[in-house]
């Protein structure tokens, strides 16, 4: 919205950006980490690390039991995906298998809590790849960080 003067998440998703003598992102609504760990790219869990990857870009911090449990969740659902894929006429949500998927996907999504943070912290620290401190300035030097490769990137307040 136009009006709203903070985001309420660090991570968006865009249909497209066009730079003419500034920078428009069309088509942008945030996206919280649970949905992007739940429908975002190929997920790999780092247990010993505690960490989650998705697409080998974007990182987030989680233990180890947790990030089972999410990527357990999103096989079940490219399963039941797959089933409708495969039989276009099967009610896969008429199923209690579909029905206990859906129930757990939304209220894993509605029980997902809004951080209530001061300007310029972070909802969700990403994992750089060091066990040391993951400041911004890690990233490229200039305290801003690289987007993501098409797929939305982070949402940045500065543009």
């Amino acid at each position: 919205s136009f009006t709203s003067k903070k985001l309420d998440s660090r991570y968006c998703c865009y249909h497209e950006i066009v730079k003419t003598s500034k920078i428009y992102v069309r088509d942008c609504t945030t996206v919280s980490p649970f949905a992007l760990l739940l429908f975002g790219g190929s997920l790999q869990v780092y247990h010993s690390k505690h960490v989650v990857t998705v697409d080998e870009w974007l990182k987030f911090r989680i233990a180890a039991k947790p990030a089972t449990l999410v990527k357990h969740l999103r096989a079940q659902m490219e399963s039941l995906l797959l089933k409708k894929i495969i039989s276009p006429q099967e009610d896969v949500t008429g199923s209690k298998e579909g029905q206990a998927l859906i129930q757990a996907v939304s209220t894993l999504l509605a029980n997902e809590k809004p951080v209530s943070l001061p300007d310029g912290a972070e909802i969700v620290r990403p994992w750089n790849g060091s066990n040391g401190n993951n400041q911004d300035t890690q990233r490229d030097g200039q305290g801003r960080g690289q987007g993501g490769r098409g797929r939305g990137g982070r949402s940045n307040s500065r543009w």
